[in-house]
């Protein structure tokens, strides 16, 4: 018996390190690998997405807050239409009254999104200092704009992402600022010296929570690459 509830235990706690195994991530191709990096091209799909004006982990916290509280029933369902009983002795001449929709939790995806907003020569000097965030989920495929509910926080948007290429920096261990902007800097830097165009801000993706064992963490630098 000890060695069962060792092994549940186990499972367990693979379970709640690892649950990125076990979220849906959006699809991709792997187009290929260049000096450590991988070069990805990623379907078209829905995201949700709330801007933050914060220091950077404060945008993310608050972020994932807003984001986490939408998909968890924060929201509106278009409203159904409730079947009209017809009398065969009368004509339909009247819509059948509408009827609102209990709102019903969206499962939740990896990984979740950071991104400055502003250009890279306006960025803070300091880490702690406040800067404009985005901050992005991943919505579950099978998404269209006839099934999405609307967020009730109107710091919520809903945006349809076209087909997207980028370039994607893997790394383990923290997430912080400080972290963030010397893995972006080696990306940036390995992008040029494969003669690859980018175009706006590298955006942090971290695909664990934060109970998550560093070196267990899969975290990721993006940045979207110019047609080539």
């Amino acid at each position: 018996m000890w060695l069962g509830g060792t092994a549940v235990a186990g499972a367990v706690l693979a379970r709640w390190q690892l649950a990125r195994w076990f979220t849906e991530q959006p699809r991709y191709v792997r187009e290929r690998k260049v000096d450590g990096l991988e070069i990805r091209c990623y379907a078209p799909h829905w995201v949700a997405e709330t801007r933050v004006q914060a220091p950077w982990e404060e945008a993310l916290q608050e972020g994932f807050r807003r984001l986490a509280s939408y998909i968890s029933g924060s929201h509106q369902l278009p409203p159904s239409r409730a079947a009209a009983v017809a009398d065969p002795d009368e004509p339909v001449e009247s819509t059948a009254p509408t009827v609102r929709r209990q709102p019903e939790p969206i499962a939740m995806t990896a990984p979740v999104q950071l991104q400055r907003s502003a250009p890279l020569s306006e960025l803070p000097v300091k880490p702690e200092d406040p800067a404009s965030h985005v901050v992005t989920f991943h919505l579950p495929r099978g998404r269209a704009a006839a099934n999405l509910p609307a967020p009730e926080d109107p710091r919520v948007q809903l945006s349809y992402k076209p087909e997207t290429r980028v370039a994607v920096l893997r790394y383990r261990g923290a997430h912080d600022a400080l972290t963030m902007a010397s893995r972006s800097l080696e990306l940036l830097v390995a992008l040029r010296r494969a003669g690859l165009r980018y175009r706006g801000n590298p955006q942090f993706a971290g695909y664990d929570p934060p109970s998550t064992l560093p070196l267990l963490r899969r975290n990721e630098v993006w940045v979207e690459l110019e047609a080539s």
